[in-house]
């Protein structure tokens, strides 16, 4: 895990703090660029993968504990097993909001909105009344 955010605080320095990059976007590259190892062993790819699920955890719901960290030049093995802990300890972020560096912004409700046309009503009212999704007994 240590290799890991070390790897992942070499990039945040170049693609976030020197290049700009959206730290939410950096943290998607980031996990998808490590996800797979070269080992055949179950085991080896096991820990990998919890690891990763580690890291990816860490960078999302302790984003205010990481940056810091990151952007400091002291880094060690041991700073890297505290956050793991921290991280252990933590309540995960509630399910019904979206993540994002700045805070915690509610989804939005799933809506289609009321402006439909005559046409779209039409062929919705169709697709209904084929598949028979209003019908009771």
């Amino acid at each position: 895990m240590f290799e890991l955010l070390s790897k992942a605080k070499e990039l945040y320095l170049q693609d976030v703090i020197a290049d700009g990059k959206r730290f939410n976007r950096y943290v998607d590259d980031f996990i998808n660029s490590h996800r797979y190892i070269n080992c055949t062993h179950a085991v080896c790819r096991n820990c990998h993968e919890m690891n990763i699920h580690i890291v990816k955890g860490l960078l999302i719901e302790c984003a205010h504990l990481i940056q810091p960290l990151f952007a400091a030049s002291d880094f060690s093995f041991e700073k890297c097993m505290e956050l793991r802990r921290t991280y252990d300890r933590l309540e995960p972020l509630p399910v019904s909001t979206k993540h994002h560096t700045d805070g915690f912004i509610k989804a939005p409700p799933l809506s289609f909105g009321c402006n439909f046309t005559q046409e779209q009503m039409t062929g919705i009212v169709s697709c209904a009344n084929t598949y028979h999704l209003f019908c009771v007994s």
